[in-house]
């Protein structure tokens, strides 16, 4: 494993905050270049390619509530040039990258003019919760926020 991923991994055991969450994306943000070269390392080292490889893009770690469950995604779908408005917004600084992904909801509309597809999708887990939630008894989007 590469000394990123450990300290990737280090830090992801470590938080138990929103505010230590916070910090994670600053360190990402710091480490772009180690985001890009990990994801390309591991490409080659497992022979991932097309559909299956990883990608180069500040990972997002969590949309709406902190708790219950995660969903972890190596984001497939994304391409540099497919979405550069997001892609710009992120890369902007530290604070703009936390924004989306503190805000995602409001800040992706705002930012790229059209709402997110994946994530509303991803919510459709929540049944998979230990007190079995169904999406669609949950009505308004505050409460599948949370």
């Amino acid at each position: 494993m590469n000394e990123f991923i450990s300290a990737f991994v280090s830090k992801l055991k470590q938080i138990k905050t929103k505010e230590e969450l916070l910090l994670v994306y600053d360190w990402l943000w710091r480490n772009q270049l180690s985001v890009r070269s990990t994801a390309q390392e591991i490409n080659r080292e497992l022979r991932l390619s097309g559909p299956y490889e990883l990608k180069e893009d500040l990972p997002c770690l969590s949309v709406g509530s902190h708790k219950g469950l995660v969903v972890l995604g190596a984001n497939p779908g994304w391409k540099r040039d497919r979405n550069p408005r997001e892609n710009a917004y992120c890369r902007e600084s530290p604070g703009a990258y936390a924004d989306m992904m503190f805000n995602y909801f409001e800040c992706y509309p705002r930012v790229v003019g059209a709402r997110g597809r994946w994530w509303p999708r991803a919510m459709t887990f929540l049944q998979m919760l230990p007190d079995g939630y169904d999406i669609n008894t949950l009505g308004k989007q505050a409460i599948r926020w949370q």
